[in-house]
């Protein structure tokens, strides 16, 4: 868990902290919804994750979840 919580295992996959921030902040948000709040997780996502288009993908499947 500590080398998710490092500068360094994020460097380079956003162009600066306030887009990773607003990213993790994303991530969060989207985590609470589906009780999956762990801050592990959430790193961990964001690390694998790193594109607005990975948002849209989950939002597209809880949506889809939600639906059946």
């Amino acid at each position: 868990m500590e080398d998710l919580l490092t500068n360094e295992s994020l460097r380079g996959m956003f162009k600066d902290s306030f887009e990773l921030t607003h990213f993790a902040i994303e991530v969060g948000r989207r985590s609470v919804a589906t009780g999956d709040i762990s801050l592990k997780g959430i790193l961990g996502w964001v690390k694998k994750h790193p594109t607005q288009q990975a948002l849209d993908e989950f939002d597209q499947q809880e949506k889809e979840d939600n639906d059946d």
